[in-house]
């Protein structure tokens, strides 16, 4: 007999039909961020006394001066600050909330090699525009040449999915948090891509992870409800 929670899910009606598009639109403003991030400033040498002021400035209770530092870090911010703008994700002021989600997707597409950043760049257009295939292209090159850069993957994760290709989503999905496990956009994929493949409990733990990073996200948060709902009702 079918599970009446199940065709919901499968069949997108109700709340996912809304959901998984905008959820996949959401992934997508996060590659066409670290497309722009990539024409950015690069990070100055001897930067490292600018970093801690801006990482001070976070924590004064003016929350201009807060949005400004994180406008700052968005510039010229590396891996060693995601901890602390990913916990401007939880600011009390919605401003900077936004800035901080932009500044880590910034942050992360800055791999310091511009030859990569660029090829990035393109990889994100393509896959703004439905190339899917030939953004894995470009994606494949920019992990080819810098493997340790967590980008690359989660980028041609996230053409994978739009192409279907779900488990090979899932493996560069783990390739990405390995290198970056603040990665909420990584992990919002995976659930996505478990959903898809009717993995629905897995796919809920990592729709509550990526909210425990960034509770932002309002999409994920409705869908995370529509599987508890779902789990709910099949326990009962």
């Amino acid at each position: 007999m079918t599970d009446p929670h199940r065709a919901v899910l499968l069949h997108r009606r109700g709340p996912l039909r809304v959901a998984v598009p905008l959820l996949v639109a959401l992934l997508l403003a996060g590659s066409l961020v670290a497309g722009v991030a990539a024409l950015l400033p690069r990070p100055a040498r001897g930067a490292g006394e600018r970093l801690a002021a801006l990482l001070q400035q976070l924590h004064e209770s003016d929350p201009e001066l807060r949005r400004n530092a994180l406008l700052g870090l968005a510039d010229q911010g590396d891996a060693t600050v995601v901890p602390e703008v990913a916990a401007a994700l939880r600011d009390q002021d919605l401003v900077a909330r936004k800035l901080a989600e932009q500044a880590l997707w910034a942050i992360w597409s800055r791999s310091g090699n511009d030859d990569v950043d660029e090829l990035l760049r393109a990889g994100s257009l393509l896959l703004a525009r439905g190339q899917s295939e030939s953004s894995v292209r470009v994606f494949s090159q920019v992990i080819e040449r810098a493997p340790g850069f967590a980008e690359g993957y989660n980028k041609r994760a996230t053409a994978y999915y739009q192409m279907g290709e779900y488990e090979q989503s899932l493996k560069d999905i783990d390739e990405t948090l390995q290198r970056n496990p603040f990665h909420f956009g990584a992990l919002s994929g995976a659930g996505l891509c478990l959903v898809e493949l009717e993995r629905f409990e897995d796919a809920l733990g990592f729709f509550e992870r990526a909210l425990k990073i960034n509770p932002n996200l309002d999409r994920i948060g409705q869908l995370k409800r529509v599987l508890e709902k779902r789990k709910k009702k099949s326990v009962i």
